[in-house]
């Protein structure tokens, strides 16, 4: 007999648990944990059709592992249609899209090593527009005024 080969696409995931579902706010900063081996933790958030989407995810502790930690993101959109993901074997990964269609996002955060077996904490950052930002207590940002000047940095309105 020979070798049957199947063309097409396909998504494979971690077989470790996934923790129960969080939702994430755009501009607000988010702490994670992957621990033990395997976690997968997920987070969700609304979305409307022609919505920008950036989601970014960093390194905050490396707490072990084969290979150490690094994050990955794998983004699903409704449908549970994979959008995009990045598993960079980096500090940190990013992923950006164009919402198509609105509803429920997914974001799906594992370690993202060559070894997937990494323990660690993350920092998971989600900027939407034209969505509301959300500041996290202690972390700097707010509303800018135009031609006000902010630790140097000379803000202004763009047509």
């Amino acid at each position: 007999m020979g070798v049957v080969a199947h063309v097409g696409l396909y998504c494979l995931l971690a077989t470790g648990a996934v923790t129960a579902q969080t939702v994430l706010q755009p501009g607000a900063a988010q702490e994670g944990l992957i621990s033990p081996a395997g976690d997968v933790d997920s987070w969700t958030f609304e979305v409307k059709a022609g919505d920008s989407v950036v989601l970014r995810a960093g390194e905050v502790t490396d707490q072990g592992g084969t290979g150490g930690f690094t994050p990955a993101i794998r983004l699903f959109g409704p449908g549970e249609n994979l959008l995009g993901s990045s598993t960079a074997n980096l500090n940190a990964v990013e992923v950006a899209v164009i919402a198509t269609t609105g509803g429920t996002f997914t974001a799906l955060i594992s370690d993202g090593g060559s070894y997937t077996n990494g323990l660690g904490s993350y920092r998971l950052h989600l900027a939407q527009v034209p969505a509301e930002p959300v500041v996290s207590a202690g972390d700097e940002g707010g509303p800018l005024v135009d031609g006000s000047i902010t630790k140097e940095v000379a803000t202004a309105v763009f047509a």
